[in-house]
């Protein structure tokens, strides 16, 4: 179902746009591409966030209730389903009539106003659909998204998330990322510099040493697979006295 969209300049300048964060923004843009070409969306936050964010830790519902709350969205109830509306979605959209596609078979927007319409902040998924509204949903542990993002202190001087630290371990190996927090814990301590971003210097420093170990296998390689040398020539003299 997921379609490419254009984005028109004025969306970035538009007053209800501007009014949303910056990640309720985005969001909002990965929303066309898993809307029909009605602009109509499956009212399942899990599924969306799969969708959209799969690989960050979060959750989608706070983005829809933003943008409910703006007046970009209209969650709607059709056959004991919960569906989402994007509004004006046909006006900013260029359809393609030999592609169309629609979630609802044979649907019309008028159904929408006839339908439960809700404009306001949206209800709790119950628990047997696995959609729990809340940050503990994806974060896990009950911790808030604040929480997640505070960073905590890794041996003497190695400052991250928690987030940043799973990243890392998911990356590099749980081993391998833990002996390059005790390398910067020990330069840092040894010669007190200081970096910005003690997860990104992990991260280069991990890629630096990747490429390096790859360069060196590709030279053993290309030594071992190199042809023989060739021997030399015993040169021959005039004087016989003169070979050794």
């Amino acid at each position: 179902m997921a379609k490419m969209r254009g984005i028109k300049p004025d969306f970035w300048i538009s007053e209800q746009i501007v009014a949303c964060s910056m990640q309720t923004r985005l969001f909002f843009i990965g929303l066309w591409n898993f809307s029909d070409d009605h602009g109509v969306f499956k009212w399942k936050p899990k599924m969306l966030k799969m969708q959209i964010f799969p690989s960050d830790k979060i959750s989608v519902q706070k983005y829809l209730n933003e943008l409910l709350g703006k007046g970009l969205l209209k969650k709607f109830t059709h056959e004991k389903e919960e569906y989402g509306c994007i509004v004006s979605f046909s006006k900013h959209q260029r359809i393609d009539k030999r592609f169309f596609k629609e979630i609802i078979p044979n649907f019309k927007l008028s159904v929408i106003d006839t339908a439960h319409v809700s404009t306001t902040s949206a209800p709790c998924v119950p628990h047997d659909e696995g959609e729990v509204e809340g940050e503990s949903e994806v974060e896990g542990e009950g911790e808030t998204e604040k929480e997640i993002l505070k960073k905590k202190k890794f041996l003497d001087f190695v400052s991250m998330t928690q987030q940043e630290k799973d990243k890392l371990d998911e990356l590099m190996g749980k081993k391998t990322t833990d002996r390059f927090i005790e390398r910067l814990n020990n330069y840092i301590g040894s010669h007190g510099k200081k970096y910005k971003n003690h997860y990104f210097t992990i991260r280069s420093w991990w890629r630096k040493e990747k490429e390096k170990s790859s360069a060196k296998k590709e030279r053993e390689i290309a030594v071992a697979n190199a042809p023989p040398p060739k021997p030399q020539k015993r040169m021959r003299y005039a004087n016989p006295d003169l070979i050794p």
